[in-house]
């Protein structure tokens, strides 16, 4: 989903109901760059490759269950995604959070940390969602606890 739709927010919440592992692309940008640049469409493709290659050494370590936490706003990144799966022999599940504008840039203002500029517009996709990748839309407009339930059940079947 877009800035702000609450992705973090339920990677983290999934993280300490199942230990999974997670790993934050806003996290790799801050750790690869002095002044990461979320538009950037080379800081953003940099910070994807580290990510898949954490995900691809966390997958290989006692079977992690990871979690991905990222925008993935660009049908390619879905599909390398769903590559490096098949490659690491993992299950890829894909959440996909749906909010309205002003609730995501309501609460990126709350947030001292977030790599987005509010002033600036909040982008959402540009591409439809591939047909042949089951992802689950969620709606993150309301508090976690609305959709948190939804999220566990749709990854523990």
């Amino acid at each position: 989903g877009r800035p702000g739709s609450g992705k973090t927010t339920l990677s983290q919440k999934i993280q300490q109901t199942t230990s999974a592992k997670v790993i934050s692309r806003d996290d790799v940008f801050r750790k690869l760059f002095k002044k990461p640049n979320p538009h950037s469409a080379e800081h953003k493709s940099f910070a994807f490759k580290e990510c898949l290659r954490l995900v691809k050494s966390f997958s290989r370590q006692n079977g992690y269950f990871v979690i991905l936490d990222m925008p993935f706003s660009r049908n390619d990144e879905i599909v390398n995604a769903c590559h490096l799966a098949k490659e690491v022999n993992a299950k890829w599940i894909f959440i996909y959070l749906k909010c309205p504008e002003y609730i995501a840039r309501r609460r990126i203002l709350k947030q001292r940390n977030h790599l987005v500029i509010p002033q600036l517009r909040i982008n959402t996709r540009t591409e439809p969602l591939p047909k042949n990748v089951k992802i689950k839309i969620l709606d993150s407009s309301k508090n976690i606890e609305t959709y948190l339930g939804k999220a566990l059940k749709h990854i523990m079947t």
